[in-house]
């Protein structure tokens, strides 16, 4: 356990402390000594896979992403690589369709995905989705996605959270069939692949609070297009326990920002 400490958004020192190095190793299986090797033979790998393809371009911070979503396993990383490409070919208008974040800045300043510059007590990134504020008339479902999507590229990219991974909490005050009748079955498929190993990022908590009735048709819609090692750290929190979110998150800094509720 770690006490919830501030992190500034978009920190890329790759320099651990011992703190770190040790949670690297047992997180995802990181052994400094072997990082050199694993990172080379990833580059051979690649030029192998890249088949005429730039994937051979990517420089050491690109592969290290790769390698601890893959727990430092060559086979599993070039996976998750591959089905990142596949994903990204897919599903590349949800993903940077609406424009780069200058061209988006309205929807980051209606607060409705923010990432907190505490992380948790395990050293997670926690990242809030307010979809109960979102409104379908002024921004869109590609909006939506596409600023969220710049903000996990991000963070993918933060050393510390390749390691500790991240928390995505949705804040459902508000939710309804305007919402809900916005969201298509592409972007169902976007979003199930996506936590699904899609990306390249530990997904560790999907926290769903203040969920209407109405949210669990989403998730019916949702849940196909899950893996079930996707389905398990999904956890949804009626207002009569939200309490247990305190043992979740970092109360400083978040909390107060995530609902109607103060604790």
């Amino acid at each position: 356990m770690m006490s919830p400490e501030y992190d500034a958004f978009g920190d890329t020192n790759s320099e651990f402390e011992t703190a770190w190095t040790e949670l690297a190793l047992n997180r995802v299986s990181e052994n400094p000594e072997e990082r050199i090797s694993k990172v080379d033979t990833f580059k051979d790998q690649l030029q192998v896979a890249s088949k005429g393809q730039d994937f051979d371009n990517m420089d050491e911070t690109q592969m290290i992403r790769f390698l601890r979503a893959g727990n430092w396993d060559i086979k599993h990383s070039m996976a998750i690589f591959l089905r990142h490409m596949e994903h990204t070919r897919k599903f590349l208008p949800f993903m940077g369709g609406s424009g780069f974040p200058s061209e988006i800045e309205f929807v980051y300043r209606e607060k409705l995905v923010w990432v907190s510059p505490y992380r948790d007590q395990h050293g997670r990134r926690v990242l809030l989705l307010r979809l109960g504020k979102w409104n379908p008339d002024t921004i869109t479902s590609k909006q939506l996605y596409t600023a969220t999507s710049h903000l996990f590229q991000i963070i993918s990219f933060e050393p510390k959270t390749q390691v500790s991974g991240i928390v995505i909490m949705c804040d459902l005050v508000g939710f309804g069939m305007k919402q809900l009748g916005s969201l298509g079955l592409e972007e169902m498929k976007c979003c199930g692949d996506f936590l699904s190993g899609g990306f390249p990022l530990w997904v560790r908590r999907l926290l769903f609070i203040n969920n209407p009735k109405v949210f669990d048709i989403l998730f019916s819609v949702l849940n196909p297009f899950l893996g079930e090692k996707d389905k398990e750290p999904c956890k949804s929190f009626v207002e009569m326990i939200l309490i247990k979110l305190l043992t979740e998150l970092p109360k400083r800094g978040f909390v107060r920002r995530s609902s109607r509720h103060k604790f």
